[in-house]
Formats: structure tokens, sequence, C-alpha cells
């Protein structure tokens, strides 16, 4: 009886669904148990066990408590040329070398030079055979949130340079502060000035963007300067200058790049992340 009376006042809808069922099915095997005593006591707990166990495996899944379904920091200390964590584009006019506190990439107008992020095909293990069939009931692999972050230096030489790209969201620095290109799935893209003196955003700046299924914001140095609703995930990550026209240009030191994904909603989790 005392399994049954935690298991229902631990459970949780992202791990167990809708509570009725949940509630009938523990009471249920519960009571079973209790009925088919004074058999042997083992086979008592045969009975009662497997739901409760299950409640419990489900509510304990790293899926619930966040852990991510991919986390990248590529090695910004050894040569992107030859590190299968980066795609490198690096046209002629730029270069891209290894300093000590990171990447130097330097470009002048009409070249592109900039890395992205390779994204692993591999699950992690807790996806894999035997944990997936202990994952919560509302797991959906579809549904996941992301952030990346860029830890960067830059000095820009023309009117314009690319901070990072992603499928739905542009982000440069131009004469005026901070521009941003907004592309939502279907619709056509909103571009947003964001007025700051030019030599507030030029220098070490800690950029990064946040996209779940609800929202996609732009932080900077933790402090919120861009929020829209977004109906898709961020796709590729890009950083450095991915354009190849006459206004851009400068240089860019990458100290160190991240980014997580993981199930949005396990945000419901009823423990601190």
């Amino acid at each position: 009886m005392m399994i049954c009376l935690v298991s229902i006042a631990t459970y949780r809808d992202f791990a167990d669904g809708p509570l009725l069922p949940f509630a009938a099915t523990v009471i249920a095997a519960t009571g079973i148990a209790f009925g088919a005593y004074p058999v042997p006591i083992l086979i008592c707990f045969a009975i009662a066990l497997p739901v409760p166990v299950l409640h419990a495996l489900r509510l304990l899944h790293p899926a619930g408590r966040g852990m991510p379904l991919i986390q990248l920091r590529p090695d910004v200390k050894s040569d992107p040329a030859v590190n299968d964590e980066w795609t490198v584009t690096l046209d002629p006019g730029a270069t891209m070398s290894v300093v000590p506190d990171g990447i130097l990439v330097a470009n002048q107008p009409r070249a592109r030079a900039s890395l992205e992020l390779v994204m692993p095909t591999a699950s992690p293990w807790w996806l894999t055979f035997p944990f997936r069939y202990f994952l919560p009931k509302a797991f959906d692999d579809r549904s996941y949130a992301q952030s990346a972050s860029f830890d960067l230096t830059i000095e820009p030489a023309g009117s314009f340079f690319v901070v990072s790209e992603t499928e739905n969201l542009l982000v440069q620095l131009n004469v005026s502060g901070i521009h941003v290109t907004y592309r939502p799935a279907g619709m056509p893209a909103e571009t947003v000035e964001i007025l700051r003196d030019r030599e507030s955003v030029t220098g070490r700046h800690l950029w990064m963007i946040r996209c779940d299924p609800e929202w996609i914001t732009l932080n900077v140095d933790g402090y919120e300067v861009f929020a829209r609703r977004s109906p898709r995930p961020l796709g590729f990550i890009r950083t450095g200058e991915t354009r190849s026209d006459e206004l851009h240009g400068g240089t860019m030191r990458i100290h160190r790049v991240e980014y997580s994904r993981w199930w949005a909603g396990s945000r419901r989790a009823w423990w601190p992340s």
C-alpha cells in the first residue's frame, strides 16, 4: 500500500501521462497483489512492483532531467582545418590560425571566413536499448530546446561583420550597433536594428542564442536584446564572416563556442535543473 501511495504522490504528467489512467493502473496492480495473498510474498511483489518501478525509471530518466541530447564544445586550440568538429569556409583573401587565446579569423572584403559546427549523428546512451523503453511518456525527440554561445572578440574593418548565423537568425555588427535578421518559417524575413555605440559591441563579448518550440532569444553578456516567437529550430550553427561583399571584413578571435540541445519537455520536471 505504501508503494501505491508514494507512486501516486510523485506522479508527474511528463513522465506518467494522464493522471487517472496512471492512478487506476497503480491501484489495480496493488489490489491484485493484495487479493493474491496468502500466496508467497514474492508473487505479491511481482504483481505490485512493475508499475511503480516503471514510474520511478521514467521519473528519473535523464531525458526528463534535461540531460543534453547533443552537447558540443569544439576545441579552439587546434587547427580548425583538421578538426572534424568544424566545417571551414575560407576564401582567398581570408586567413584562419590558432593563437594562444583561441582561433584568429581575418578576412578582407569579398572573402568569407567562417566555421560551422558539425552535428553528431549518434544518440546519447540513454536513448539506446534498453534505456529508450523507460523514456517519459511525453518524450518527443522532435521537440527540443537549444542554446548556442559564442565567446568572441570582434574588430570590424567594414560596415558589417557577421557574429553568428543559423537557419532562422543572422546576427551582425554594423555601424549603428547590432543588425538582426529573423527568418521565420514560411514568412518574410524581419530586420531589426538594435542601436548601440559601435565601441560597446566590438571587442570581447559573450553572445548566446536560445531557441525552443515557443521562443528564440539573443543575449549579449547576459542581457536579452532580442526575442521572437520561434516555430522552428536553429538548424546549422555558424560563426564568422559568411558574407562575401565589400561591406564585410575584419578580424575575430574565437575564445569558446558551446552548443547544447535538450528535450523541451524537461522544463516541466519537478527537480531543480
